[in-house]
């Protein structure tokens, strides 16, 4: 063997070193903040808003995460028999998933769901406001893309969020817009 162990180590380490690279500039001008997160420092949202945001956003990737197909090994000629990991994406959700998509999620949905915008081209609030929430658009983002009057996004966000019957106490605030229709 060459050399002593510091030396054989010093030189392992070094093979180890992974150069990082930095994003370019046209990468870093793409990248924006948090929507939500925007509003409530800027004093337009609360923080019971942020947290609907948060557990609606975790619904969203605890659904995509159970949606995507798995691999499984299995003996030539074996069916595929449904199990934990099966085709259903609720098997895949742990139990505080599940609590929050029946209890939470849903309800909301259904409730968002029927309430229409105004305008020639009415559109879901559910549409709007999971637009805002999951893909992370800007307030004036939505309301051009759905036809909505400068100021309705913020207010169809609020009163969105509002609806969200997160578990715990609900802000001081009355909502803006009944959840009722």
């Amino acid at each position: 063997m060459k050399g002593t162990r510091k030396a054989r180590l010093r030189k392992a380490q070094q093979k180890e070193k992974v150069e990082t690279v930095s994003p370019t500039p046209q990468t870093v001008r793409k990248l924006r903040t948090d929507t939500v997160l925007r509003h409530v420092r800027r004093g337009r949202l609360t923080p019971f808003h942020m947290d609907a945001a948060l557990e609606i956003r975790s619904v969203h990737e605890a659904v995509g995460r159970g949606m995507f197909p798995t691999s499984q090994l299995m003996a030539f000629g074996e069916a595929k028999k449904a199990g934990p990991g099966g085709r259903d994406f609720m098997a895949r959700m742990a139990d505080r998933e599940r609590y929050v998509w029946e209890h939470h999620y849903l309800p909301w949905c259904a409730a968002l769901g029927a309430r229409k915008t105004r305008g020639p081209d009415p559109v879901s609030w559910l549409t709007v406001v999971t637009a805002i929430i999951v893909d992370n658009i800007t307030l004036r983002e939505a309301e051009a893309r759905f036809g909505l009057s400068r100021g309705d996004g913020l207010t169809l966000l609020r009163a969105g969020l509002d609806c969200y019957p997160l578990d715990g106490a609900r802000y001081a605030e009355e909502p803006v817009i009944s959840c009722d229709g």
